[in-house]
């Protein structure tokens, strides 16, 4: 887990916060923050749907494999692109958002949100070699139109495009 860049206030502020006293030195005091933070991670918090999360887990149900309420981002990049670097953007995206992180399991006879401390996103590389505009954008299309696994996730993809 990488941590962000604290000064030393903001470290004791965050283990006060916590209940913590600050350990001596810095060094000491950002150790027992990050194994607080790996506490976090590894937490799964369990909590009621929205009603509006309810109205679309119900019309999952209802229609598993439809597309109806994905939502496609597609973007063109002209230069080389790091798979390793982009992966790690879609990484700090999850990190910052938990909608990204929760699935909707049943409990009892209800779906209820489970918000995940971590979840790893994962970067689907696709070779579209020579592909016509128009080919790839059947590729596209057909990644944008699987359904996902609410109960068990990712609620989010993402997916890497590559032309010759």
């Amino acid at each position: 887990m990488r941590l962000p860049s604290l000064d030393g206030e903001e470290i004791a502020r965050r283990l006060r916060a916590r209940g913590i006293a600050p350990a001596e030195t810095a060094e000491a005091s950002r150790a027992a923050l990050a194994r607080c933070l790996a506490e976090d991670a590894r937490t799964v918090v369990v909590q009621p749907t929205s009603l509006g999360q309810q109205a679309l887990w119900f019309l999952h149900k209802l229609a598993p494999e439809s597309p109806s309420y994905n939502m496609l981002l597609a973007a063109r990049l002209r230069s080389t692109v790091k798979p390793a670097l982009l992966q790690a953007a879609f990484q700090s995206l999850v990190d910052r958002h938990p909608a990204l992180r929760t699935t909707f399991p049943m409990e009892g006879d209800r779906p209820v949100q489970q918000i995940h401390g971590e979840w790893a996103a994962g970067l689907e590389e696709v070779d579209a070699g020579d592909a016509t505009p128009e080919r790839l954008r059947e590729l596209v299309v057909a990644v944008a139109r699987r359904p996902f696994e609410l109960e068990n996730g990712p609620v989010a993809r993402f997916t890497l495009f590559r032309l010759s």
